[in-house]
């Protein structure tokens, strides 16, 4: 099991801490910061040529997280219907990223996910956790239940 991709300093118990309704920053007062975020936009891949906004967004210990995902939120310059329907249905939404993906080159590949979804007003509203295996994914934790021997076992440094 490849534990090198998930962020320093997170723990199963430190996941464990974070509830619903937490503000970002006690996430991170926890957690630490993510790999990436993600806005929850999305592109027509047939009508849009130049996305403006790529999914997902590396964060760095500078990146001003709520400064960032408000000005995605606030640009009425849209790039496509696609990307305009979607921030209108959907409301500002942002996933913290706490593990990488692999490179999948050839082969049989197990990994972990850990994200946290945050709310249009930044506080927790979902944890999850899923591992990969292969072409098969489990839940391993979504904040109140889940798979406790896999999820110690994923998540144990």
């Amino acid at each position: 099991m490849d534990i090198s991709r998930i962020a320093d300093g997170v723990t199963g118990d430190k996941i464990k801490e974070v509830e619903k309704g937490m503000p970002l920053e006690e996430v991170i007062s926890i957690l630490g910061r993510p790999y990436e975020i993600n806005c929850a936009t999305r592109h027509h891949n047939n009508t849009c040529e130049n996305p403006r906004i790529e999914s997902n967004i590396s964060v760095t210990k500078n990146t001003d997280i709520i400064y960032l995902v408000d000005s995605i939120y606030n640009d009425t310059n849209y790039c496509c219907d696609f990307y305009e329907e979607t921030k209108t249905r959907f409301g500002k939404k942002v996933t913290l990223t706490y593990t990488k993906r692999p490179v999948l080159l050839r082969g049989f590949v197990s990994y972990t996910m850990l994200w946290v979804h945050l709310d249009s007003n930044y506080r927790v509203s979902s944890v999850y956790a899923k591992r990969y295996e292969g072409f098969e994914d489990f839940c391993i934790y979504p904040l109140s239940w889940g798979n406790e021997e896999l999820f110690n076992k994923c998540f144990k440094k």
